[in-house]
């Protein structure tokens, strides 16, 4: 029986596929939440929703989201910016 070749990733890429499996773009956390992009920018500037930033790009992770959708976050009532 013949053996399938396995391509072997080196380590920086099997971190970077990692980091990219678990974070997730604001445009997408405002999609689960339900809200716009600007109102996910504002739970950001509270402090109700932790950020990474990943190469200028803000980036939230995977769990943080679950944790929002649980809590029902996208509720909550924010203070309006003037």
């Amino acid at each position: 029986m013949a053996q399938r070749a396995v391509a072997k990733r080196s380590k920086p890429q099997r971190d970077r596929a990692f980091l990219q499996t678990r974070l997730v773009s604001l445009s997408r956390v405002a999609e689960a939440l339900g809200v716009s992009v600007y109102t996910v920018r504002r739970f950001v500037s509270a402090g109700s929703l932790p950020v990474i930033r990943v190469g200028g790009k803000l980036m939230v992770s995977s769990n943080d989201v679950e944790r929002a959708q649980r809590e029902g976050i996208a509720k909550r009532k924010l203070p309006s910016v003037c």
